[in-house]
Parts: structure tokens; C-alpha cells; sequence
């Protein structure tokens, strides 16, 4: 999701949590419950590990990233 789906003002009443789009590339695998927060991109060819939280803009393709906060893990991966 790239919505909170709840505003927020603050007290000048300007929205605080608008929408951003997730940008993920061609042939990403996304493992159970990972969670890749709104405004975020995921490069190509990545693997997102189970449970993970991408919190940041990855920017290495071919690499496999995990863990809370995210890292990565490995790079120059092949699969699919």
C-alpha cells in the first residue's frame, strides 16, 4: 500500500502523510510478509527476504536484501 488511509494534519492544517508510490522493477521477488514502505523503490532482478522491512530506496540489481531494517545481504544473485 502507498496510502496510510488516514490523514494527518498538523496544526497549520497542511496533510503530513500523503500518498507516495512504491516503485518496485521488473522480476522482484518479494518473500512472505515483507513490507516495502510508501515512497520506496526496489531495483530489478532483487530478492526481498521473508519478513523484511525495506525502510530506504535500494539501489544495487541482482542483490538480495533482508532483515529489519533492511541490508543487503548478497550481491550479483541470478534467479527465476
Amino acid at each position: 500500500m502507498d496510502s496510510d488511509h488516514h490523514t494527518i494534519w498538523d496544526e497549520e492544517g497542511k496533510i503530513i502523510n500523503s500518498p507516495e508510490e512504491i516503485l518496485i522493477e521488473d522480476n522482484v521477488w518479494v518473500g512472505c510478509r515483507g513490507l516495502i514502505l510508501k515512497g520506496l523503490r526496489v531495483p530489478s532482478n532483487s530478492v526481498i527476504g521473508a519478513n523484511t522491512v525495506v525502510n530506504k530506496n535500494l539501489q544495487d540489481t541482482n542483490s538480495l536484501y533482508a532483515g529489519i531494517p533492511v541490508k543487503m545481504i548478497r550481491k550479483n544473485i541470478s534467479w527465476g
